[in-house]
């Protein structure tokens, strides 16, 4: 493996990883998903986790959802965003994925979003099947 010489130290390039395409205080650079997350935040947890290893999204919503009423909801999280970060050799910021995600969950919740964001490459658009209209029907006498 590769080394990388970084502030006098030798770190393997896996050690060093991809930076995060947004950071974690970025929760304006989209404001749709900070929306998102202010409303509806284990909903948007739900998403990542289908998006990140295929988890079924209701069971990660109802997951975080009861584990949040007893403080807990970080425990799911933290495993989620490690795997994230692994999938993508994504650093690990400053700050550990436990401390992050207990006590900024919501902003951890949105960077993962725009990082999934980021790597579809494309504007990320919630799944919400439109309304179709009725057609209308005259009748004759």
């Amino acid at each position: 493996m590769d080394k990388v010489d970084v502030n006098d130290g030798v770190f393997s390039a896996l050690e060093a990883g991809v930076p995060w395409t947004t950071p974690l205080s970025g929760c304006f650079d989209d404001v749709d998903t900070c929306v998102y997350g202010l409303w509806c935040l284990p909903c948007l947890f739900g998403q990542n986790a289908k998006q990140i290893d295929g988890t079924d999204c209701t069971t990660m919503c109802c997951l975080y959802s009861l584990l949040g009423c007893l403080g807990m909801c970080w425990i799911p999280h933290v495993l989620k965003r490690k795997i994230l970060r692994q999938k993508y050799s994504l650093r690990e910021e400053s700050c550990e994925d436990s401390f992050v995600t207990c006590c900024c969950g919501p902003c951890a919740v949105c960077q993962e979003t725009r990082e999934l964001k980021a790597r579809a490459g494309s504007t990320w658009i919630p799944r919400v099947a439109p309304v179709r209209q009725q057609p209308v029907v005259a009748y004759r006498r």
